[in-house]
């Protein structure tokens, strides 16, 4: 027969063990705040390259037809289409990670 496991004592104290996340560096999902500035850093600069390649692409959209003659259409629709979806990617990303960080008071 199996007896209970004995539960806390009413009179005794509780032992001040640390929280979980104070052995990861004091975030509860285990990154530290220099890691989390970091990551916000690297979307930042990918919100300025982004946004340098979209301006790239506005003053390139008068040159397609010659480059398309150069080479070939196909070609040069898929490279300009592939450059707007990575630079509309790194813009979105960068500018949702520095809203993100505004509104909740970044460390």
């Amino acid at each position: 027969m199996q007896q209970p496991a004995p539960g806390p004592q009413p009179g005794a104290s509780r032992s001040a063990s640390p929280p979980p996340s104070a052995a990861t560096g004091g975030e509860p999902d285990g990154k530290s705040a220099d890691d989390e500035l970091r990551a916000l850093a690297r979307k930042a600069a990918g919100l300025v390259i982004g946004l340098v390649l979209l301006i790239g692409c506005g003053f390139a959209v008068s040159h397609l037809n010659a480059w398309g003659e150069r080479w070939t259409m196909p070609l040069v629709f898929v490279v300009f289409v592939l450059v707007m979806m990575l630079a509309s990617n790194l813009v979105v990303g960068g500018a949702s990670a520095v809203w993100n960080a505004a509104r909740s008071g970044a460390r």
